[in-house]
């Protein structure tokens, strides 16, 4: 069902933004796959809906918003850990709460996130984190 979503966003961006496909990145491959498994979800397998999203684009080039109704980017693999890294850590100055089970996967370039839930009670859910409010609301498809 996701990878029907997503074909159909990549149909929409293809025709009204074709300068935005050009820099969809590749989808991730079992090697990217993996290593995120290995940094994050170890000794758990990277949930199928994440992993799908990840194949289907592992990031883009540019910063441009996939959609005109937010400034949100995709995130590539190694952005994710990079960023999952410096907002867990406790020597940052982060707006909290911040969760160890939040896995940012768009961002805004402002330190603005859309993040999965990774794991308890929430877990596959998307939530977005914006570093100056005090509430987490789930995401939805056109901003806060």
């Amino acid at each position: 069902m996701l990878s029907t979503y997503l074909a159909r966003i990549d149909e929409r961006i293809t025709t009204d933004k074709p300068h935005l496909a050009e820099g969809l990145l590749p989808g991730a491959d079992e090697n990217d796959l993996a290593i995120l498994r290995q940094t994050i979800f170890e000794p758990a397998e990277v949930p199928e809906d994440l992993a799908t999203f990840f194949r289907w684009h592992n990031g883009q080039s540019g910063y441009e918003s996939l959609s005109p109704l937010d400034n949100r980017m995709l995130m590539s693999i190694d952005d994710v850990i990079d960023t999952c890294s410096f907002l867990s850590s406790p020597d940052e100055d982060i707006q909290q709460p911040w969760q160890d089970n939040w896995l940012p996967i768009l961002a805004n370039g402002g330190g603005d996130y859309v993040v999965y839930v990774t794991s308890g009670v929430m877990k596959g859910q998307l939530i977005a984190y914006w570093h100056t409010d005090d509430d987490r609301r789930l995401a939805s498809i056109g901003g806060r």
